[in-house]
């Protein structure tokens, strides 16, 4: 697993192919899965940053979670490195609700984009 540091870098498209490779789906059945083409896909394998929606229908298609590569153990984190019984993301409440007043506007756009909903 990839410890990240201040100044690491995590090579993001090697971890999606080698768990691509592991699970030993043809280069071309992925690439139609994520909805894009193989040259599009080996570029992914070269890039070191993805969009966040391609990122999430990767994790999707290949119900696996890269997260864990990206982030250092939570406090109570057994030997794999994945939570015992603490979450990983703790979301900010207010009533009730998920509080989302935090966020930059530029992150609440983009949700908001991909959720289908509208800026009012």
């Amino acid at each position: 697993m990839v410890k990240p540091g201040p100044s690491a870098r995590i090579d993001i498209g090697s971890l999606i192919k080698n768990e691509v490779d592991r699970q030993r789906w043809s280069y071309v059945d992925f690439a139609r899965a994520i909805n894009c083409s193989r040259s599009s896909l080996y570029n992914i394998f070269n890039s070191r940053d993805i969009s966040l929606l391609r990122f999430l229908k990767i994790c999707e298609v290949l119900n696996y979670d890269f997260l864990r590569h990206l982030a250092p153990p939570p406090v109570g984190a057994d030997d794999d490195g994945l939570p015992s019984a603490h979450p990983a993301l703790t979301l900010p409440m207010r009533n009730g609700r998920i509080d989302l007043s935090a966020l930059p506007e530029p992150l609440l756009a983009m949700l908001r984009s991909a959720l289908g909903e509208s800026n009012s």
